[in-house]
């Protein structure tokens, strides 16, 4: 990985974990290790399951399935981490398809060298007992012709739910005469290619596709640019789709510039869309953050720079937001700035306590509780003492 990559890496996890909304997690080894196998009936045995997180954390009570589906063979599989809204990081793989609490994505094999997308990507959505609700899919539900009528993709990383690769077998006029019609000011955005291929020798349109549930709803981006030393955020185009548990899009956009981190409230009013960094070394792109408000279907916030830092998230499962603004991208500046925002009634905070703590050092639970670590242990932080009201976000 060459070292703006390491820069946009870091600058990217820094912002997105300072307020832990990147759940902690021990289960990596654990899952990629999983045997998962296709869903049938959860109820038709009543012999007593334990998961993985049976020992330790677990809080499953007795006999409830939510959440679970038993395979052919009897073996029980696990979705979430036994607590509704609550899901595993690493969804369980079998077949060609990766299954979320909410949502089963028929998924091509990390072993496919090339694969035709019309064979792939159909998503079952389902309730929490695994019951089927609908079917949706990504590319045939695009606005964007050049994606709806995708064929075939030379793989260069697959995972079970993102995957990249060259589009091949079709005309590589380039994607940005489809520009962002729909919501280009929203625009712009991050992510950190570690994969190295001569840009001189292959013409064809790179293409990344990332798929995953976020709370209650799936969130879809699919990004095409043409690789080049040097590329501008016009020359990126993505489209975002976001689908509710009944399977209803209740956001979709086009806009310039690669893709990003999104999160959508629990009351789903609120989406937030957050990103910046590089698509190569030479190709930076701005750091910024979009509020958008879902029922009106506006523009809530934005705020966009290649000098600061900018970066937001919503806790899993919950309406409680934060925002970071890290003046040139300095986590020790005196002028920083964070902000709480409550998306269930709209209250804004700014933390003013940082005589007690850094904005940086700044956490927030599962629980929704505000704190810092010390050598003493944890010290919990108040909205009412350590922040104050505001009208507006600046």
């Amino acid at each position: 990985m060459k070292k703006a990559q390491f820069i946009s890496l870091a600058i990217l996890l820094t912002s997105l974990c300072i307020f832990t909304f990147c759940r902690s997690t021990n289960d990596d080894g654990q899952q990629k290790g999983t045997t998962s196998q296709e869903q049938s009936n959860p109820k038709i045995s009543t012999t007593k399951h334990l998961s993985k997180w049976d020992n330790g954390f677990s809080k499953k009570v007795d006999g409830d399935d939510v959440g679970w589906f038993q395979t052919p063979d009897g073996a029980w599989i696990d979705t979430m981490r036994e607590e509704q809204h609550k899901y595993n990081a690493y969804p369980p793989h079998y077949n060609n398809k990766t299954y979320y609490p909410n949502f089963t994505i028929q998924f091509p094999d990390n072993n496919k060298g090339i694969i035709n997308t019309q064979d792939y990507f159909n998503i079952s959505v389902k309730d929490l007992n695994q019951n089927f609700v609908a079917k949706v899919n990504p590319i045939k539900d695009s606005k964007i012709e050049r994606i709806r009528t995708l064929k075939n993709i030379e793989l260069l990383e697959n995972n079970n739910r993102f995957l990249n690769g060259f589009i091949i077998g079709d005309d590589t006029e380039s994607v940005v005469e489809e520009s962002a019609h729909d919501d280009s000011h929203h625009d712009h955005s991050h992510h950190n290619h570690d994969h190295e291929h001569p840009f001189a020798n292959d013409n064809r349109d790179e293409i990344m596709l990332d798929l995953k549930q976020f709370g209650d709803v799936f969130i879809s981006q699919v990004t095409i640019w043409k690789p080049q030393p040097k590329i501008e955020e016009n020359q990126i185009q993505t489209e975002v789709i976001v689908y509710n548990d009944l399977g209803k899009i209740i956001y979709q956009k086009i806009r310039n510039g690669s893709n990003s981190t999104i999160y959508v409230s629990k009351n789903k009013k609120f989406l937030i869309e957050s990103g910046g960094g590089y698509i190569n070394e030479d190709s930076p792109l701005p750091n910024y953050t979009t509020i958008y408000n879902l029922n009106n279907q506006k523009e809530f916030w934005h705020k966009k720079s290649l000098e600061n830092c900018i970066s937001a998230g919503i806790v899993n499962g919950s309406n409680f937001a934060m925002i970071n603004i890290v003046q040139k991208c300095d986590y020790n500046h005196l002028d920083n700035e964070l902000y709480s925002l409550n998306l269930e009634n709209g209250k804004i905070f700014q933390y003013i306590s940082k005589d007690k703590a850094p904005m940086s050092k700044v956490r927030i639970s599962d629980e929704l509780d505000l704190y810092y670590n010390t050598k003493q242990g944890k010290k919990l932080l108040s909205l009412d003492i350590d922040f104050r009201e505001i009208n507006s976000l600046p």
